[in-house]
């Protein structure tokens, strides 16, 4: 799988689905293709790769609300909002939401303020959860 990612990159080739007919480029499709002609490697490859798409994507939202500050209730909206859209599993759900939170701290600070500048996007973050636990449930 290596060798085909390399190879794909070396030849610009972002993205399979270009390969596939307009009315056929999704990834569903091209995961039961490959499942068919006997490469389920290629259709495990492309759904970790496009998953972990999804999580740098979500990450990188999230990190953009918690810098402009946005509401709890918008940060929970929207992420139920890509749940919905392009599920992922509730570990990595959870792993995302911590990233996205503790990429506000400034970790090259001094050392006695970092404690400080942890404790409260963690904070933020449990207040995301008191908002997400009062609403509708993960599944």
């Amino acid at each position: 799988m290596d060798h085909l990612s390399a190879t794909l990159k070396r030849g610009g080739v972002k993205d399979l689905l270009a390969f596939f007919p307009p009315n056929k480029r999704d990834n569903k499709t091209l995961e039961e293709h490959f499942k068919i002609v006997g490469l389920p490697q290629v259709a495990e490859w492309w759904s970790k790769k496009q998953n972990a798409i999804l999580k740098d994507e979500l990450v990188k939202e999230l990190t953009e609300f918690v810098q402009r500050e946005e509401p709890a209730e918008t940060i929970v909206t929207a992420i139920r909002a890509r749940q919905d859209e392009n599920p992922i599993s509730e570990a990595d759900l959870i792993q995302c939401i911590w990233q996205g939170c503790m990429s506000n701290v400034d970790w090259s600070a001094r050392a006695d303020q970092i404690e400080g500048l942890a404790l409260r996007e963690v904070g933020v973050c449990f207040y995301w959860s008191i908002n997400w636990n009062s609403s509708i449930p993960l599944t």
